[in-house]
């Protein structure tokens, strides 16, 4: 719909739309769409004949958009995409005229584009992850697969993400680039140790290819994500620290409650045979008892989990 309204108005985007068109002047259809961009289309009669006219044109011409299902462009479902469209541009002409709205929607698309990345950053490292796990027979059963999904993985931020709230130009341009690891609390030393041996692999790999592009950027370890934040449904006993869980008992019950509920019992996995991820620490040695009893655990005095080893994803 967005698409086919700047056709008609005869934009190549939304980046300068036009000024307002005048309340009760004609405007021939061999003319681009114009609208009046302080009213919507109850408001303003013209704003209404736009919308017909955009609509009819769009049914018109639906051979344009083949990978749109035919149920789509029903009348009444044109009319409910057309307002969301155009409550958007009247947004986006107010930002381009005023230049406090102006700012709020440049940091409201650049949280939007920060996300993205974020999100960019979490799904090539899975990627790497599921590909070095191929390679390595060891890890081969199946109770591997929950370890390999995107809410697993620890968030990479750049330097640029803590600048969240400020303008973009405003930044300092000459700070080096550098990404942030964030592990998330919840994860075990054996699920760590996992990730930890698949990155070794896939630096092993790519060492053998040649080089392209700007290289990786530099990382460093940085604080933990908050502690409140909660492993995957179908989570593995195996992949769950028990220091978290017991600090969670103590500050938030609720929460631990809940986390009990997201963490399976059994993994099926002989540790016996897969020692290369080490033996439980005494720190995540109970979880299975914890399960199922679902009673309160003090809070261990035993150092903690990042102390143990220092997280590599």
């Amino acid at each position: 719909m967005r698409a086919h309204i700047l056709r008609l108005m005869q934009l190549s985007d939304d980046k300068s739309l036009p000024d307002s068109h005048i309340e009760g002047e004609s405007l021939p259809m061999d003319e681009p769409v114009r609208f009046i961009w302080e009213k919507t289309s109850k408001q303003s009669s013209h704003n209404a004949a736009m919308k017909r006219r955009i609509i009819v044109d769009l049914q018109a011409n639906r051979s344009m958009y083949k990978h749109v299902p035919e149920k789509d462009f029903a009348r009444k479902n044109m009319e409910n995409v057309f307002d969301q469209a155009f409550t958007t541009m009247r947004q986006k002409f107010k930002a381009q005229r005023d230049t406090t709205a102006a700012r709020h929607l440049r940091r409201r698309e650049d949280r939007k584009s920060l996300k993205a990345r974020r999100a960019s950053r979490k799904k090539i490292k899975l990627t790497n992850r599921v590909e070095s796990r191929k390679r390595l027979e060891i890890f081969s059963h199946p109770s591997f697969d929950g370890a390999l999904q995107q809410d697993c993985m620890s968030s990479e931020e750049s330097c640029d993400d803590d600048d969240d709230g400020q303008d973009a130009g405003a930044r300092p341009q000459t700070r080096p680039k550098a990404l942030r690891i964030r592990g998330l609390p919840w994860r075990s030393l054996r699920l760590q140790r996992f990730y930890a041996l698949l990155d070794e692999e896939d630096q092993a790999d790519k060492s053998n290819k040649p080089k392209r592009g700007s290289g990786r950027k530099e990382r460093h370890v940085g604080p933990d994500k908050g502690p409140h934040i909660l492993p995957p449904a179908g989570t593995l006993g195996w992949m769950v620290s028990k220091r978290w869980i017991r600090q969670l008992q103590c500050t938030r019950a609720d929460l631990a409650q809940a986390a009990m509920t997201l963490i399976s019992v059994s993994d099926g996995i002989d540790w016996n045979e897969c020692t290369i991820l080490g033996a439980e620490s005494d720190d995540d040695a109970d979880l299975q008892e914890m399960l199922r009893s679902e009673r309160h655990i003090p809070v261990s005095e035993t150092s903690s989990l990042q102390h143990a080893l220092i997280p590599t994803s």
